[in-house]
């Protein structure tokens, strides 16, 4: 089985991955990745690693010197490039698996789009191989056309199983379409251990830096208004954890750049680098999570941590509404305005319920379960 994913050292995704490969340990998956990501599973031996075609980087970089000058004939060449890199990853395979969260998303027109132009490739061996989409939300979008093409798209899998109802509702005249919990909420050993937080009075902080291309933002006064919530925990003498989920999309850049300001007492800067028991176990030992990423909400949730929500993305609110969360959130691009002291007294009083939400994420496997015979859904 292909696993399609984000290879990147980000949390999440590699979250996903290790729920699917403890999920199915008699199935042998395949994923294109660094050579690095051997280390990170190295305890599983019914993943492979495959190294990513020498020429792939090359080639993406004149595609996008032919997709500012010439359309038309960029899209040819990727079109080619992709084609060929499946044919060589797809061999032998009986099944393709796209699990991840924000797999498609468009901020401003183009046009094209190169992970587009990878899924309907994708998509054009769906006479060969069972092709499955698990556990991903749809957006954001500007434009219908984007959303009728994904729409093409998916009606060619065996399986769409999306993580919140906004994105199940854009596509449910699909019958092959369903929705259902994050995966993550499967993720074994954490919600079923009595917390008892290891470290007291203490606060975490999982921080992003905002794309550029999402809209115009204020980075400066930002870090500030980070660095005046954070000194003020320092002052009450919290222990303080600043959590960086993903490197490539910027968390610890913009936490050395906090950290810097900061007196350094009591902090600790908690990035990941692939050792996923050791983040988890760090960040579950604080009470209070100010949760910039979207797993490190999910995460809080399933720990029973005092959680805060800074809102990056809809899709973060779209989960907090399928579960009926009850409390303050704030959106990142207003965090400037954030009020200290009413934040520290409300993130006590935010509330949530995720009673059955691990149920229902394992749903997501149904179709696989059926595809691979596995007959019982765990509960």
């Amino acid at each position: 089985v292909f696993i399609f994913a984000y290879a990147e050292y980000n949390l999440g995704d590699d979250l996903f991955i290790k729920i699917l490969l403890d999920r199915y340990p008699k199935h042998n998956f395949y994923l294109v990745a660094e050579q690095d990501y051997n280390n990170i599973f190295e305890n599983y031996d019914n993943i492979t690693i495959v190294p990513r075609l020498k020429n792939s980087l090359f080639k993406r970089g004149w595609n996008f010197i032919q997709r500012k000058l010439f359309a038309n004939e960029g899209l040819k060449i990727i079109q080619n490039v992709i084609a060929k890199e499946h044919a060589h990853y797809f061999k032998g395979m009986d099944a393709i698996v796209v699990i991840g969260g924000s797999l498609f998303q468009q901020y401003r027109i183009k046009p094209y789009y190169y992970e587009m132009e990878i899924f309907k490739n994708i998509s054009s061996y769906s006479n060969q191989k069972a092709i499955f989409y698990l556990g991903c939300n749809f957006g954001p979008f500007v434009d219908q056309n984007y959303v009728e093409q994904f729409r093409a798209i998916f009606s060619k899998a065996l399986d769409v199983s999306f993580r919140d109802q906004k994105s199940f509702d854009l596509f449910k005249d699909l019958k092959n379409v369903r929705f259902n919990s994050d995966i993550v909420y499967t993720l074994k050993n954490q919600e079923e251990e009595n917390q008892n937080f290891s470290d007291n009075k203490s606060v975490g902080f999982s921080i992003v830096s905002p794309l550029k291309e999402v809209r115009e933002f204020d980075r400066i006064t930002y870090v500030e208004k980070y660095t005046e919530l954070i000194n003020s925990y320092i002052s009450d003498q919290y222990i303080v954890k600043l959590f960086s989920f993903c490197k490539k999309e910027g968390d610890e850049a913009i936490i050395n750049e906090i950290y810097d300001r900061l007196g350094h007492a009591n902090v600790q800067k908690i990035f990941y680098e692939g050792d996923i028991e050791l983040f988890l176990n760090e960040f579950k030992s604080v009470e209070e999570i100010y949760s910039g990423r979207f797993h490190a909400m999910i995460l809080g949730m399933m720990n029973s941590q005092k959680i805060f929500p800074v809102i990056y993305s809809k899709k973060m609110t779209n989960i907090l509404d399928d579960i009926d969360y009850k409390g303050e959130t704030i959106d990142l691009f207003n965090f400037q305005n954030l009020n200290i002291e009413t934040t520290r007294k409300q993130i006590f009083e935010n509330h949530y319920n995720i009673t059955g939400e691990k149920q229902k994420a394992n749903l997501h496997f149904a179709k696989l379960d059926e595809f691979f015979g596995k007959k019982v859904i765990e509960s």
